[in-house]
Protein backbone atom coordinates (compact mmCIF):
# COMPACT_ATOMS: atom_id res chain seq x y z
CA UNK A 1 0.00 0.00 0.00
CA UNK A 2 1.07 3.73 -0.04
CA UNK A 3 1.29 4.03 3.25
CA UNK A 4 3.92 1.53 3.69
CA UNK A 5 5.96 2.01 0.09
CA UNK A 6 6.01 5.69 1.16
CA UNK A 7 8.78 5.04 3.06
CA UNK A 8 11.03 2.39 0.83
CA UNK A 9 13.30 5.33 -0.55
CA UNK A 10 14.02 7.24 3.43
CA UNK A 11 17.30 7.07 4.53
CA UNK A 12 17.40 4.40 6.94
CA UNK A 13 19.19 6.50 9.52
CA UNK A 14 16.90 9.81 8.66
CA UNK A 15 14.16 7.38 9.15
CA UNK A 16 14.97 6.35 12.77
CA UNK A 17 15.93 9.54 13.66
CA UNK A 18 12.70 10.60 12.52
CA UNK A 19 10.69 7.95 14.04
CA UNK A 20 12.45 9.06 17.72
CA UNK A 21 11.29 12.86 17.53
CA UNK A 22 8.13 11.81 16.68
CA UNK A 23 8.11 9.21 19.52
CA UNK A 24 9.11 12.24 21.78
CA UNK A 25 6.64 14.56 20.61
CA UNK A 26 3.81 11.79 20.94
CA UNK A 27 4.23 12.27 24.67
CA UNK A 28 2.60 15.68 24.72
CA UNK A 29 -0.83 17.13 24.26
CA UNK A 30 -1.91 18.61 21.15
CA UNK A 31 -1.49 22.08 21.91
CA UNK A 32 1.90 21.95 23.59
CA UNK A 33 2.86 20.14 19.49
CA UNK A 34 1.38 23.09 18.07
CA UNK A 35 3.22 25.21 19.77
CA UNK A 36 6.78 23.21 19.64
CA UNK A 37 5.94 23.76 15.25
CA UNK A 38 5.48 27.37 16.18
CA UNK A 39 8.78 27.94 17.70
CA UNK A 40 10.59 25.64 15.60
CA UNK A 41 9.16 27.59 12.32
CA UNK A 42 10.39 30.72 13.86
CA UNK A 43 13.84 29.37 13.53
CA UNK A 44 13.50 27.17 10.53
CA UNK A 45 11.05 29.78 8.66
CA UNK A 46 12.06 27.69 5.34
CA UNK A 47 10.04 24.43 6.15
CA UNK A 48 7.18 26.27 6.53
CA UNK A 49 6.00 25.81 3.00
CA UNK A 50 7.15 22.08 2.49
CA UNK A 51 5.02 21.71 5.98
CA UNK A 52 1.81 23.30 4.78
CA UNK A 53 2.06 21.39 1.55
CA UNK A 54 2.43 17.88 3.95
CA UNK A 55 -0.39 18.98 6.02
CA UNK A 56 -2.48 19.14 3.02
CA UNK A 57 -1.61 14.74 2.30
CA UNK A 58 -4.13 12.35 4.37
CA UNK A 59 -2.17 11.19 7.75
CA UNK A 60 0.04 7.89 7.83
CA UNK A 61 -2.28 4.68 8.25
CA UNK A 62 -2.07 3.29 11.85
CA UNK A 63 -2.98 -0.39 12.34
CA UNK A 64 -3.79 -2.51 14.58
CA UNK A 65 -2.42 -6.20 15.56
CA UNK A 66 -1.48 -8.50 18.61
CA UNK A 67 2.15 -8.53 19.96
CA UNK A 68 2.62 -12.54 18.74
CA UNK A 69 5.86 -12.84 20.59
CA UNK A 70 8.95 -11.11 21.94
CA UNK A 71 12.38 -12.45 22.88
CA UNK A 72 14.39 -9.81 25.50
CA UNK A 73 17.53 -11.91 25.26
CA UNK A 74 17.51 -10.93 21.55
CA UNK A 75 15.68 -7.25 22.01
CA UNK A 76 13.00 -7.96 19.31
CA UNK A 77 9.80 -9.50 18.48
CA UNK A 78 6.66 -9.33 16.31
CA UNK A 79 3.63 -8.39 15.98
CA UNK A 80 0.58 -10.01 13.89
CA UNK A 81 -1.55 -7.60 11.89
CA UNK A 82 -4.07 -9.29 9.34
CA UNK A 83 -3.75 -6.33 6.81
CA UNK A 84 0.03 -5.96 6.94
CA UNK A 85 0.40 -9.46 6.39
CA UNK A 86 -1.64 -9.29 3.64
CA UNK A 87 0.37 -6.35 1.87
CA UNK A 88 3.85 -6.96 2.92
CA UNK A 89 4.00 -11.07 3.66
CA UNK A 90 5.14 -11.04 6.78
CA UNK A 91 4.50 -9.93 10.73
CA UNK A 92 5.76 -6.95 12.06
CA UNK A 93 9.02 -6.29 13.70
CA UNK A 94 9.11 -4.96 17.45
CA UNK A 95 12.06 -3.28 18.80
CA UNK A 96 12.46 -3.16 22.44
CA UNK A 97 12.86 0.28 22.00
CA UNK A 98 9.18 -0.19 21.03
CA UNK A 99 7.14 -2.08 22.95
CA UNK A 100 7.11 -0.50 26.28
CA UNK A 101 4.95 -1.47 28.96
CA UNK A 102 3.51 -4.48 26.18
CA UNK A 103 3.53 -7.83 26.41
CA UNK A 104 2.96 -11.10 24.37
CA UNK A 105 -0.77 -10.78 23.69
CA UNK A 106 -1.45 -7.16 24.02
CA UNK A 107 -3.59 -5.57 21.43
CA UNK A 108 -2.37 -2.86 19.96
CA UNK A 109 -2.25 0.27 17.60
CA UNK A 110 1.13 1.36 15.98
CA UNK A 111 2.34 3.21 12.67
CA UNK A 112 4.98 1.45 10.16
CA UNK A 113 7.97 2.36 8.71
CA UNK A 114 10.14 0.24 6.97
CA UNK A 115 13.27 -0.92 8.33
CA UNK A 116 16.77 -0.83 6.72
CA UNK A 117 15.69 -4.73 5.36
CA UNK A 118 12.59 -3.69 3.72
CA UNK A 119 10.47 -4.86 5.66
CA UNK A 120 7.73 -3.24 7.90
CA UNK A 121 8.75 -2.29 11.27
CA UNK A 122 6.10 -0.81 14.25
CA UNK A 123 6.41 2.87 15.83
CA UNK A 124 4.29 4.42 18.26
CA UNK A 125 2.31 2.08 20.03
CA UNK A 126 -0.23 2.67 22.00
CA UNK A 127 -3.39 0.55 23.65
CA UNK A 128 -5.98 0.00 21.08
CA UNK A 129 -9.32 1.02 21.76
CA UNK A 130 -10.83 -2.22 21.00
CA UNK A 131 -13.47 -4.51 22.48
CA UNK A 132 -11.44 -7.84 23.37
CA UNK A 133 -13.61 -10.62 22.79
CA UNK A 134 -14.53 -12.80 26.04
CA UNK A 135 -12.55 -15.69 26.95
CA UNK A 136 -14.04 -19.00 29.10
CA UNK A 137 -12.57 -19.92 32.28
CA UNK A 138 -10.89 -23.02 33.11
CA UNK A 139 -10.03 -23.81 36.31
CA UNK A 140 -7.58 -27.47 36.97
CA UNK A 141 -8.61 -30.62 37.45
CA UNK A 142 -8.60 -30.87 41.60
CA UNK A 143 -8.19 -33.95 43.78
CA UNK A 144 -10.68 -36.19 44.00
CA UNK A 145 -11.71 -35.59 47.65
CA UNK A 146 -12.26 -31.67 46.92
CA UNK A 147 -13.25 -31.69 43.23
CA UNK A 148 -16.73 -32.89 44.49
CA UNK A 149 -16.81 -28.81 46.57
CA UNK A 150 -16.09 -27.09 43.94
CA UNK A 151 -18.36 -29.39 40.79
CA UNK A 152 -21.53 -28.39 43.75
CA UNK A 153 -20.45 -24.41 43.36
CA UNK A 154 -20.69 -24.45 39.20
CA UNK A 155 -23.99 -25.96 39.34
CA UNK A 156 -25.37 -23.53 41.75
CA UNK A 157 -23.87 -20.66 39.61
CA UNK A 158 -23.57 -22.12 36.35
CA UNK A 159 -24.47 -24.99 33.81
CA UNK A 160 -21.33 -27.39 33.94
CA UNK A 161 -19.77 -28.28 30.73
CA UNK A 162 -18.41 -31.91 29.87
CA UNK A 163 -14.78 -32.43 30.40
CA UNK A 164 -12.10 -31.77 27.92
CA UNK A 165 -9.76 -34.36 26.84
CA UNK A 166 -7.31 -32.65 29.29
CA UNK A 167 -8.61 -33.47 31.89
CA UNK A 168 -9.88 -30.55 33.50
CA UNK A 169 -13.67 -29.25 33.43
CA UNK A 170 -14.39 -25.93 31.75
CA UNK A 171 -16.81 -23.33 33.12
CA UNK A 172 -18.79 -20.88 31.36
CA UNK A 173 -17.41 -17.53 32.26
CA UNK A 174 -18.82 -15.85 35.38
CA UNK A 175 -20.28 -12.51 35.44
CA UNK A 176 -17.70 -11.53 38.43
CA UNK A 177 -14.48 -10.91 37.85
CA UNK A 178 -11.48 -12.36 39.73
CA UNK A 179 -7.82 -11.26 40.56
CA UNK A 180 -5.25 -12.96 41.03
CA UNK A 181 -1.36 -13.92 41.12
CA UNK A 182 0.52 -16.17 38.48
CA UNK A 183 1.96 -18.36 40.73
CA UNK A 184 3.94 -20.90 38.21
CA UNK A 185 4.09 -20.99 34.34
CA UNK A 186 6.28 -23.54 32.11
CA UNK A 187 6.87 -22.22 28.67
CA UNK A 188 8.02 -25.41 27.29
CA UNK A 189 4.93 -27.49 28.71
CA UNK A 190 2.38 -23.83 27.28
CA UNK A 191 0.75 -23.76 30.58
CA UNK A 192 0.56 -22.54 34.13
CA UNK A 193 -1.40 -21.63 37.13
CA UNK A 194 -2.88 -18.57 38.71
CA UNK A 195 -3.49 -18.24 42.40
CA UNK A 196 -6.95 -16.59 43.18
CA UNK A 197 -7.92 -16.50 46.95
CA UNK A 198 -11.98 -17.13 46.18
CA UNK A 199 -11.17 -20.14 43.98
CA UNK A 200 -8.24 -21.31 46.00
CA UNK A 201 -10.64 -21.76 48.78
CA UNK A 202 -12.98 -24.01 46.95
CA UNK A 203 -10.21 -26.10 46.01
CA UNK A 204 -8.00 -25.44 43.23
CA UNK A 205 -5.89 -22.82 41.47
CA UNK A 206 -6.86 -21.46 37.78
CA UNK A 207 -5.23 -23.20 34.93
CA UNK A 208 -3.14 -20.90 32.57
Amino acid sequence: SSAISAHVGVDWAMAAESASLAHILAQHDDGSIQQAILLLLSVRPHLQVPLVEMLREPPGQRYIGTIKSFWPEKHFGFIHCEEVTQQCGADVFLSDLEIGPFVVGSVVAFSIMLNKDGRPQAKLLEAADVEVPKKRLIVAELPPRKRGTLQQLAREKLELLPEPSHGGFELEQMEQRFSGTIKIFWPEKHYGFIDCAPLRSHGGDVFL
